[in-house]
């Protein structure tokens, strides 16, 4: 008796669907039912990601493996900020358009990044506005970046609270309504 190995949708995205049948993955057309690409997988993550990568780049060269620039000891050794022509992009991380993984990469990245700020003992600042600017300027739609900023915003959140509980005494002594009337007053001078 020849027995058939069983077909399952493992993920399915607006425009594709990947099914698995034993370690083999296709990534199918949700409209026109033709097969996109066909992958050896040992895990339904491996096969999402190959995937999530030719969806993105088709057969082109994928971009390279993250690294650091130098020994790690600043901000600009880190592997997401980087220079070419047009200058310094602070937040050049890929994506895959797999919100998880995403997400998990901004969380790591937001890491390294408070990680480079701790061990840089003349770190004085001012990095994560430029972070926020190199943002703004991606070609990526806001649905793209999503897991990436959620990540990475995440992350810096969770050790803000912990700078601010642990380190901010100094704001015991600072009112709320004072910091409305010092705002209130910056946006009197230019109205």
């Amino acid at each position: 008796m020849n027995q058939q190995k069983k077909s399952n949708i493992v993920q399915y995205w607006a425009d594709s669907h990947l099914v698995v049948s034993g370690n083999q993955y296709q990534l199918i057309d949700n409209e026109t039912q033709k097969i996109l690409f066909k992958c050896t997988a040992k895990s339904d993550l491996e096969a999402s990601k190959k995937c999530c990568a030719f969806l993105r780049y088709g057969n082109a060269k994928q971009p390279n493996k993250f690294k650091l620039h130098k020994a790690p000891s600043n901000v600009m050794s880190l592997p997401f900020v980087t220079k070419s022509k047009a200058g310094r992009d602070w937040f050049n991380i890929p994506v895959t358009g797999d919100y998880a993984i995403d997400c998990s990469t901004g969380v790591d990245c937001a890491a390294m990044l408070i990680k480079a700020m701790r061990d840089d003992k003349g770190y004085c600042g001012g990095n994560l506005q430029l972070i926020v600017l190199s943002l703004l300027n991606r070609k990526e739609t806001k649905q793209e970046l999503h897991g990436i900023i959620v990540g990475f915003f995440s992350q810096l959140d969770v050790w803000l609270q912990l700078s601010a509980t642990h380190g901010g005494k100094g704001l015991d002594n600072i009112s709320y309504e004072q910091f409305i009337e010092k705002v209130s007053s910056c946006l009197k001078e230019v109205a």
